[in-house]
């Protein structure tokens, strides 16, 4: 049975009031579906339970008869063998249909595909962290499953090997569904379409990408003022419709609000009596908003 969103029901997988506490995924096909949230959030339980490598307390996981396949957070070989014994004895054990010509042609593409061609015949005990994080993810995609779990894939990588990385997991978006687990919200952000926000078991967020991010636009501000950033941070603070301030320095305040138009009223008002040398409206990216709704 084929299906359009890869769904997960009530998912629970309860270590003494901590774990994965009850959470509703909806991971629509051929997307890059991010998963995000503080450590200690869920995100590798909940991630031992969609691969299949634990079974939860209770819930349901809806993915028909798609197969998935995983790479942990620290991927680990055997260090005597070479790169490209590692992917022939995966696809071996994942794809044993395949002719050894195409699983030496799916080998090689994906050692292409994660920069690893020219350290194919290297012993993987003398990779760096970063190579065989790569090494982890080309093992992921060798299996030629549908549906891809890759756990902090960007961890431990160079800038340059963390924006190839960032590269790749674009490009399987419609080829395979991607779910993307980082603590790197700008990664997040950058490739994902929908994202789900995770806080002590339990989703707090959940949607498209660019929603999560419009919903929380227009709703914080920069002030500079002619000194007194800090009163000004603490009567804005003692105000009902102010959601967070917090002065920078001397003459800027940042300030947000529960709604815009909470702001828009309330502003003026406050400010009232200080000395206003500009006030900008400031949209907020993926890591104010993660602070806003992880935070206490």
């Amino acid at each position: 049975m084929t299906v359009d969103t890869y769904t997960a029901t009530g998912l629970r997988k309860d270590f003494g009031g901590v774990g994965v506490l009850g959470v509703d995924l909806e991971i629509p096909v051929g997307s890059v579906f991010g998963l995000v949230g503080p450590n200690g959030a869920g995100k590798t339980t909940l991630l031992s339970m969609l691969s299949g490598l634990s079974t939860p307390d209770s819930g349901e996981i809806g993915f028909g008869s798609a197969e998935v396949a995983l790479c942990t957070d620290v991927p680990d070989f055997e260090p005597w063998l070479t790169a490209e014994e590692v992917l022939d004895l995966g696809i071996h054990l994942t794809r044993p249909e395949l002719s050894p010509a195409d699983a030496r042609s799916v080998r090689d593409s994906v050692l292409l595909r994660v920069g690893l061609a020219g350290s194919a015949r290297r012993r993987v005990g003398g990779f760096s962290r970063g190579m065989r994080q790569r090494l982890g993810v080309g093992a992921a995609l060798s299996a030629g499953r549908p549906l891809v779990l890759l756990d902090e894939p960007t961890s431990g990588l160079d800038p340059d090997g963390r924006a190839m990385m960032l590269d790749l997991v674009e490009s399987l978006r419609g080829e395979m569904t991607t779910v993307f687990s980082s603590h790197i919200l700008a990664d997040v952000e950058r490739v994902c379409d929908r994202i789900a926000v995770l806080r002590d078991g339990v989703v707090v967020a959940q949607g498209e990408t660019a929603g999560i991010l419009g919903a929380s636009s227009e709703r914080t501000w920069d002030i500079d003022v002619v000194d007194e950033a800090s009163r000004l941070a603490s009567e804005l603070l003692e105000l009902p419709w102010v959601e967070r301030a917090s002065a920078v320095g001397q003459t800027r305040v940042s300030v947000t609000a529960v709604t815009p138009s909470a702001g828009h009223t309330g502003l003026a008002a406050a400010l009232t009596g200080f000395g206003l040398v500009s006030l900008r409206p400031r949209d907020r990216g993926l890591e104010d908003v993660f602070d806003s709704l992880v935070g206490g």
